[in-house]
């Protein structure tokens, strides 16, 4: 078997950033597991996680600035989303 972070400089750190992104799109995307691990490929999910970011972020064009979450961040960028609609 191939280890597919072994071409990385920082392992753990890599692999750290991919269960995250996994983690997001099942807990806040919605997305069954088995779908995300065994059929959805990269591009797909990185498509559905930016669609999530996009949907669920009113402030994207604030200040004629587009702001960005890629999916190493998704789960932090929840969490404040939900804290703020706990807010309000």
């Amino acid at each position: 078997m191939i280890n597919l972070f072994s071409l990385i400089s920082n392992n753990a750190e890599a692999e750290n950033a991919l269960w995250d992104e996994i983690w997001g799109c099942v807990n806040y995307v919605k997305i069954p597991y088995n779908t995300v691990m065994y059929e959805m490929p990269v591009y797909v999910r990185k498509y559905w996680i930016k669609r999530h970011n996009d949907a669920n972020n009113p402030d994207k064009h604030r200040d004629g600035k587009t702001q960005t979450v890629d999916g190493s961040a998704l789960n932090a960028y929840a969490e404040m989303e939900q804290s703020n609609l706990k807010r309000q």
